[in-house]
């Protein structure tokens, strides 16, 4: 016999803007008053857990017909409101269309394992996280906080729009145990922890890497294949100097690479991706740009495109071309003993070589980008001279100034106008002036923890340390794993590892 949901659940609130479905269903639950968090999602989805599963909820055509489908197509529900829309466009065809009749049509038991979760090392719970002032600005405007589905992405770390450190949920329960929701203001009981970001540094690349994921989540289901995600790796790769013109990865080079972008945020609590990536950093670049790549977890990819480009459409522009070029050589006939090159590779060289020139001027008359140009260029024995404008002797002396007194990345670019990609690549090529750096930030954020902990043990004399740890950047955590000498002179006793 069919519910009638009409008595049942008189109030349904609206499914707000990057809301997700797990949210929205707390709120049901709060407005209606019920008691049992198992029949309110039984209300909803016609089964007692659906509504209790904050990252891949299922049943999504029941939740349509049961409340006249106020809350748009099933589909649209499943990528723009759940983290599918995160794994998705990372997915080929036909096995993301069936994963989204899977979630819509019933329930998809073995998803995770189907999303390569299981097997990436990157870990599956997710925990829920959110942003304090976003949660204020939503009660401001719409009456209530609400978790954000870009907020709950795997790799963000930062809330994009104030540039804020996010909160992390911690519960006792595991999802499959609880029975009720987690709010950001209200439901069940929770822990809140804070990622730790050691200097604006560490926050601007996080940003970016935030910006990134929020441009992956709506993208469309399957919008990148691995072989073409390889080639646009490759090229970068190679610009970068991390890759021999025969594909062979610079192992050196690109633990330096990765050390330069993601300095100090491979031991990120919570967050092993880092150490997926950057420990070795070649095994898990290898597979992903190989010419028959691996699969990949989102957060992988996403780590590369951040430490490889500066911007999303640069990102986009040199997939396009990659795909092009994958294309056009796809349809060569080669004839033996002839190499042969793409079109307008050919006619990039020729302006070069016989019109004489620059790389970006080239770039721009064929239609691809500079990184590209450059690399072709570079591939064929071609000379391609840095802007003297940007990396005169006096500047160079000048940044390298900076860098061994442990200025943040993000000051220097603004103080000599170098940009961020001509730091990095300073900081790769000469490992004595990168050593001094870290070695150096280390220091700052070293004094800086030692202080802000001093300050807290001073402010709040008599309280436990077990209470202390839960106060947000209390610094506990970075001493411990870094200077633990130092914090065992500080205090009378120093808890153990939990």
């Amino acid at each position: 016999m069919r519910l009638d949901l009409q008595p049942s659940i008189p109030n349904l609130p609206s499914l707000l803007p990057d809301e997700t479905l797990y949210s929205w269903c707390g709120a049901v639950h709060m407005w209606n008053g019920n008691t049992s968090a198992l029949q309110t999602s039984r209300q909803l989805f016609g089964a007692p857990y659906s509504g209790l599963l904050h990252d891949f909820p299922s049943q999504l055509n029941q939740l349509a017909e049961r409340t006249a489908s106020v809350l748009g197509p099933s589909r649209e529900i499943a990528l723009r409101h759940t983290l599918l829309g995160y794994f998705l466009p990372w997915v080929a065809p036909d096995l993301s269309e069936m994963i989204i009749s899977a979630v819509t049509t019933g329930s998809a038991p073995h998803l995770k394992m189907q999303l390569g979760i299981t097997a990436s090392r990157v870990g599956g719970l997710h925990p829920l996280k959110g942003c304090l002032e976003c949660f204020d600005e939503d009660e401001q405007q719409f009456g209530r906080a609400y978790w954000h589905v870009s907020h709950q992405c795997p790799s963000t770390m930062v809330c994009v729009r104030h540039r804020t450190a996010l909160y992390v949920v911690r519960h006792h329960n595991t999802p499959v145990h609880r029975r009720g929701w987690i709010l950001p203001r209200s439901g069940l009981a929770k822990d809140w922890s804070a990622v730790e970001i050691g200097n604006s540094t560490q926050l601007a690349i996080l940003t970016r890497l935030a910006q990134f994921s929020a441009h992956a989540i709506q993208s469309a289901p399957a919008s990148f294949t691995p072989d073409r995600l390889a080639s646009t790796y490759q090229l970068a790769l190679e610009a970068k100097g991390a890759l021999t013109r025969g594909g062979s990865l610079r192992s050196p080079q690109l633990d330096a690479l990765v050390e330069a972008t993601y300095d100090g945020l491979h031991g990120l609590r919570g967050f092993t991706a880092f150490q997926a990536i950057a420990g070795p950093a070649s095994n898990a670049a290898a597979s992903l740009s190989r010419r028959r790549p691996r699969k990949g977890h989102p957060f992988k990819h996403l780590l590369l495109i951040t430490m490889l480009f500066e911007s999303w459409e640069e990102f986009q522009s040199q997939y396009v071309d990659a795909e092009a070029a994958t294309e056009r050589r796809s349809k060569i006939e080669p004839t033996e003993g002839v190499p042969h090159l793409p079109a307008d590779r050919d006619l990039f060289l020729r302006l070069m070589k016989e019109q004489g020139l620059s790389a970006t001027a080239a770039a721009q008359l064929v239609g691809i980008t500079t990184t590209t140009g450059i690399t072709w260029a570079k591939a064929h024995g071609l000379t391609v001279s840095s802007r003297p404008k940007s990396l005169n002797a006096k500047l160079l002396k000048q940044v390298r100034a900076l860098l061994v007194r442990g200025i943040d990345k993000q000051e220097i670019t603004k103080k000599t106008g170098i940009s961020e990609t001509s730091l990095n690549r300073l900081i790769v090529s000469e490992p004595e002036v990168a050593q001094a750096w870290r070695s150096a930030r280390l220091q700052k954020t070293r004094d800086l923890h030692r202080a802000n902990f001093l300050s807290l043990l001073q402010t709040h004399k008599g309280v436990p340390i077990r209470v202390l740890r839960k106060i947000p950047g209390n610094g506990y955590a970075w001493l411990y794993r870094n200077d633990r000498p130092w914090l065992e002179q500080a205090l009378p006793f120093v808890e153990p590892r939990c």
